[in-house]
């Protein structure tokens, strides 16, 4: 047996014990299927952090909005709000606060966008 003549056999040997290849187009569909679930959990991941760093811009606008009108007030008049009931120092307590959160919300933000690229 020549060397030509080993290695046609050996193909005919593959050949016979494998499977024939897939069509392209089923593949591809098999495997977008099977995909699907972790593209929407993905999908939905990303949503939900972006919706929670917007928040934390909010809070964080909303907070130093209120503490910018209530410190400029307190200042002026020096005594504790009796609408409000409260005096600068609750309000850059509460400033502290919505920083804290708005840091939680941006690091939120960032896996957003992590997961929608």
């Amino acid at each position: 047996m020549s060397e030509k003549e080993l290695i046609q056999a050996l193909r005919a040997l593959i050949d016979q014990h494998t499977p024939p290849a897939p069509e392209p187009r089923l593949l591809a569909q098999e495997i977008v299927r099977r995909d699907a679930w972790r593209l929407r959990i993905l999908a939905g991941l990303s949503i939900l952090f972006w919706i929670a760093g917007i928040a934390g811009i909010f809070i964080v606008f909303f907070s130093l909005r209120w503490y910018l009108i209530l410190s400029s007030s307190v200042i002026e008049s020096l005594v504790i709000d009796p609408v409000l009931g409260t005096d600068i120092f609750s309000w850059e307590r509460a400033v502290n606060r919505s920083l804290e959160v708005s840091m939680g919300c941006l690091g939120a933000w960032m896996l957003g966008s992590l997961c929608t690229t």
